[in-house]
Formats: C-alpha cells, structure tokens, sequence
C-alpha cells in the first residue's frame, strides 16, 4: 500500500541522516530553492559523508558469525569508542525502587487480595453462624 511504502522511504531517509550518509529533505518542504541550498550543503560535507560510510563498511565487512565471536567483536568496538555512558539505562537509574520493583502495583494487588480473604472469611462466618442458630433453633423446636 502507497502509505506503508512513503512511511517506510521516510523511514529509510530517517536512518541515512541519523548514521550520517546523506541527508533528510521532506518532500513537503522542498522548493527550488531549498533543493539547491540541500545539494549545495551535501556537495560541501561529502567527505564526512564518505568517512562515516567508510566507518560503517568496514565495521560490516570484519562482522563475525558465532555467538563468542560476535560478543568480543561488539565489546572490542564498544570500547574502542571509549565513552561506555549509553549503555546505562538513565531512566532505571532514576527511578526509586518503588518504580523499579512496582511495588505500588503490588501493594494495591496485595490490598485487594486480603480484602477479599477477609470477605470470603466473613461470608464463611456468618454462614456457619447462621446455620448454627438455625440448628439450635431447630433442636429446641
């Protein structure tokens, strides 16, 4: 379908910008101007350009097959990055441990739970109770 296949080229456009191997232009937004202005700006960054693909082709061709080889190959690359900070989860590590374990989930569940033991306890009771009286009834009758 026509939507699937626009929103999969922006998609698509969106991951080339982001990885630095062009550049994202809307359709909706291109005049004549702005076109030659983008081919302008990519004309003078295409070394950067060719540096990232360059990266990015080299990281592919000396990607490995096995599990062992490709767990070193990710960490050998992760640390020839240096910077290892992305790799923390920031929300977690923001959230109190109520957060974290869902604690506050739990306790409406565990409210919930003893309130209906101590209905079913009660109900349970009063039966027994009410049978009780009426037997006694019954026997004085």
């Amino acid at each position: 379908s026509g939507i699937n296949a626009e929103y999969g080229q922006y998609y698509n456009a969106r991951m080339v910008h982001r990885r630095r191997f062009g550049r994202l232009v809307l359709k909706e937004q291109i005049t004549e101007e702005s076109f030659r202005d983008e081919v302008k700006r990519f004309l003078g960054e295409v070394p950067a350009y060719q540096n990232e693909i360059t990266t990015a082709a080299n990281f592919v061709k000396s990607d490995p097959s096995s599990g062992r080889e490709v767990f070193l190959f990710i960490c050998e690359h992760l640390l020839a990055g240096g910077n290892l900070d992305f790799l923390k989860n920031k929300v977690l590590l923001e959230q109190s441990a109520v957060e974290v374990y869902n604690l506050d989930v739990l306790a409406v569940f565990l409210v919930v739970l003893v309130s209906l033991v101590v209905l079913l306890l009660w109900a349970s009771f009063s039966c027994c109770r009410w049978i009780v009286i009426r037997a006694t009834k019954m026997k004085t009758e």
